[in-house]
C-alpha cells in the first residue's frame, strides 16, 4: 500500500520535484516513489521555517524527527505508511518545497505552514485509519 506516497506525488510536478531536489547537472525524467524518499532523505535538513499548527517546531522535536527520516526504510513502502498527526515526512515537503500543507487526519485538521510560502500555495491531503489521499 504506497497511497501515502501516491496521494504526494500526485500533488508535486516533476519540474518542482526537479527543481528542490533534482542534481544541477542532470534533469530527473521520471520520479518513482522509492527514488522520492531517497531524495527526501538526502536533502534533509532542519525545519526553521516550518510551523506545526502555528507553533514553531522545537530543536528537541526537529532532532527525533530528521532521525526518523533517515532510519526511514523506502524498501517496505508497500506495507503502508503509518501517517502521524505531526508526519516528519509532510514537515520536510513543507520545508523544502515551501508550501503549506493542510491534512485532515481524522476528521482533525491539521496544519503545516511554511513561513517562507510567499505565494500561499497549499496542498490538502485528508486520511483515515487505513488510507490516505490528495484531497
Amino acid at each position: 500500500m504506497t497511497c501515502f506516497w501516491d496521494g504526494i506525488l500526485s500533488k508535486l510536478t516533476l519540474n518542482q520535484i526537479n527543481e528542490v531536489l533534482g542534481k544541477k547537472d542532470e534533469t530527473l525524467l521520471v520520479v518513482t516513489q522509492k527514488s522520492f524518499i531517497k531524495l527526501l532523505k538526502t536533502n534533509v535538513t532542519y525545519f526553521i521555517d516550518v510551523r506545526w499548527n502555528n507553533t514553531k517546531i522545537s530543536d528537541k522535536l526537529t532532532i527525533e524527527l530528521v532521525e526518523w527520516i533517515l532510519d526511514y526504510n523506502e524498501e517496505n513502502i508497500t506495507q503502508g505508511h503509518d501517517c502521524s498527526i505531526c508526519d516528519p515526512f509532510l514537515i520536510l515537503i513543507c520545508q523544502l518545497f515551501k508550501v503549506n500543507i493542510q491534512h485532515t487526519y481524522n476528521g482533525v485538521v491539521v496544519n503545516y505552514r511554511n513561513v517562507r510560502n510567499h505565494e500561499g500555495t497549499i496542498l490538502n491531503f485528508s486520511s483515515d485509519s487505513g488510507h490516505f489521499w490528495a484531497s
